[in-house]
């Protein structure tokens, strides 16, 4: 129970503390599993009463909140790193499109490309008074880019991924950053735009700090395998990442879909759930070059943890005589690929310049070469800086998939010491029941149908019985071939002992104990082999014998530790129990509730008469138990006789 208790939240559990406490003091006992049943199951009606269960906060609210958040003013961007963005709180992003059906236009309307208005990567280029002027001059709706309605009637209103707020994340107003550092020469507009970013991307150059270090920034080419297109951006070459990332930009661009999910991104001091793409089949190559590399799985994300300031050019290595031999190619693009250590062979290091006088050093790959270190000396933090710019590389991703199937194992330990599963209420009550009844008759074990009601009573269903019988008897008279294996299945069942005719001074027998079972007959796949089947499953005024039954554990051996003992010895015996249900009897109180009816020799121009089983038959839920117990029970019994290795097995 206490395992139950902890899986409850906060506020019930500590009700449920009170609960149990009343029921000491008022009933002098402790509190059991059926309370703690009762009392989850009230709290669920609570919740889902549907006038009063819903107490969340309503619309009006909610869009007082909305305003109230609005009229706060944002605090400056602290800082960046590849895996954390040292933010405030309420600049988290919720990555990933929202209500993509309904509320964005999946044609561009600026470019005419093939990707939704609110992602298009040219008009998020023009300044916000350009924005503005292209909604209104196609009437756009400035709450979800659609066409038809203005803003103040949107009902549709999309949310921004930078602020959380009521807005397309195209119109989103970026704090403007102060003019001490390479914002404004970097264009301001897209750095600040990356620096509201959280978790794997970066926080834009905030005016504070130097930005005279540069990274394993190169320009390439990357395509689908699928495809022909091939599109020029920077890559990001990360040995502090464990997978590998692209834009959404990129995505879209290369007009790809993939399977969305969520990842768990651990980074500087931040774990973060965030959903993302996951695409597969991508090939990058060096610029001047057509030995493409394969990148089996990229995970999509807004913008990438860099910044144009963090790319070198040519320009720069000119002050540095043992890099001037280096070429850099410099393109008109943002970073949209970050390339982890998922990728060897891409960070595999070819050939490497080492750093002099404090400079930056070199290495070249099969993508080309990078630069890293400080291009004019010094990459230090002047102390007259308050909010420097800092990058830490370090990403870590993990598939939430996988962490709930840990999480499961972690929360359930118990699953993990057993193999074979406890026993639940009705399997204990089934042990109880075959236990009390078994008896040796004629070296055969009896015993009793479990029943889940000891004083059982059953409704008179013969007419069903009838009504199935004459459904038989027009397909035994279509089918000769059917009819003659029918009846020799039927009359080695009886001359066997398996069934017997129901004494004439038993027909009469009205205590509830009485139950007819149709029949019917099934050839078997492979061996041609007719097979009559008792259907103990039909149901007469709601109720049917298999209804009636307990099923009871299940007694067979594991496969798995059957396939494992045989690597044990050179040589394997295998036996089989012919009938084995049949070789379990059922006692004569019992057996009226397996009546049958049939007509004598197998002659359908005669009148019916009632037969009843005297063994367990295929057909109810409870004859797979029943023969493994007695399997079981004839191995205890019979121990003296053989081995304790026999009987282990």
């Amino acid at each position: 129970m206490q395992i139950i208790v902890k899986k409850l939240p906060y506020k019930l559990r500590d009700y449920w503390r009170s609960v149990a406490c009343d029921i000491h003091e008022k009933s002098h006992r402790r509190a059991m599993f059926s309370d703690i049943v009762k009392f989850v199951e009230r709290q669920v009606k609570m919740a889902s009463d549907p006038l009063f269960g819903n107490i969340q906060e309503t619309s009006a609210s909610g869009r007082n909140e909305v305003k109230m958040v609005r009229s706060q003013p944002r605090s400056k961007v602290r800082g960046s790193s590849f895996a954390t963005t040292v933010a405030p709180a309420e600049n988290k992003v919720e990555p990933g499109f929202k209500k993509e059906k309904n509320s964005l236009v999946k044609v561009c309307l600026f470019c005419g490309a093939g990707h939704l208005l609110d992602v298009c990567f040219s008009l998020d280029k023009r300044t916000q008074d350009e924005k503005i002027s292209f909604l209104k001059e196609n009437r756009m709706c400035f709450g979800c880019l659609c066409v038809g309605h203005m803003s103040k009637d949107c009902r549709k209103r999309m949310t921004c991924k930078v602020c959380n707020n009521k807005h397309p994340t195209l119109l989103h107003i970026y704090p403007t950053a102060k003019p001490t550092s390479q914002t404004q020469a970097n264009g301001g507009l897209n750095m600040a735009r990356d620096g509201a970013v959280v978790s794997v991307q970066s926080s834009g150059l905030t005016g504070a700090g130097k930005q005279d270090c540069t990274l394993s920034i190169l320009p390439v080419q990357v395509k689908s395998k699928r495809g022909q297109e091939i599109l020029v951006t920077y890559a990001f070459l990360d040995p502090g990442s464990t997978a590998s990332f692209c834009t959404e930009r990129l995505m879209t661009r290369l007009n790809l879909t993939g399977k969305k999910l969520g990842i768990l991104l651990r980074t500087m001091g931040q774990e973060k759930v965030v959903d993302s793409y996951k695409l597969s089949d991508l090939e990058v190559a060096g610029l001047d070059s057509n030995n493409f590399c394969g990148l089996s799985e990229i995970f999509t994300q807004q913008n990438m943890p860099v910044h144009r300031g963090n790319i070198p050019s040519s320009k720069d290595l000119q002050r540095w005589p043992h890099l001037r031999h280096i070429k850099i190619p410099e393109i008109n693009s943002d970073v949209d690929l970050l390339i982890g250590t998922n990728v060897p062979q891409a960070l595999e290091p070819w050939e490497v310049v080492r750093a002099e006088n404090g400079g930056p050093y070199a290495i070249k790959t099969i993508l080309g070469w990078t630069v890293n270190g400080p291009l004019h000396g010094d990459c230090h933090i002047s102390e007259q800086c308050l909010q420097p710019d800092i990058t830490v590389n370090r990403i870590s991703v993990a598939r939430l998939d996988e962490l709930w199937e840990k999480q499961l194992k972690v929360d359930f330990p118990e699953t993990l010491q057993d193999e074979q599963p406890g026993l639940s209420v009705e399997d204990k009550r089934f042990i109880e029941l075959v236990s009390e009844s078994t008896k040796l008759i004629d070296g055969h074990y009896s015993i009793g149908l479990p029943v889940k009601q000891r004083h059982l009573k059953m409704p008179n269903n013969k007419t069903v019985a009838q009504q199935r019988a004459l459904s038989l008897k027009r397909h035994l008279n279509k089918d000769p071939s059917f009819r003659s294996d029918y009846i020799a299945f039927m009359s080695e069942m009886l001359v066997n002992g398996y069934a017997e005719r129901v004494p004439t001074e038993q027909l009469t027998r009205c205590d509830g104990r009485v139950w007819y079972i149709p029949h019917h007959g099934v050839y078997h796949s492979k061996k041609k082999k007719l097979r009559v089947v008792f259907d103990c499953g039909v149901t007469f005024q709601g109720t049917s014998l298999n209804s009636q039954l307990l099923q009871g554990p299940d007694l067979t051996n594991l496969l798995v530790g059957v396939l494992t003992r045989f690597r044990k010895e050179p040589v394997v015996l295998m036996g089989d129990i012919e009938a084995m249900y049949h070789q379990v009897r059922v006692p004569a109180e019992d057996s009226d509730l397996l009546r049958f009816l049939w007509w004598p020799d197998g002659d359908c121009s005669r009148e019916l008469v009632e037969y009843r089983m005297t063994v367990h038959l295929f057909g109810a839920t409870s004859s797979p138990s029943c023969a493994c117990f007695a399997l079981r029970k004839c191995a205890e019994d019979n121990q003296k006789c053989f081995s304790s290795q026999c009987l282990k097995y």
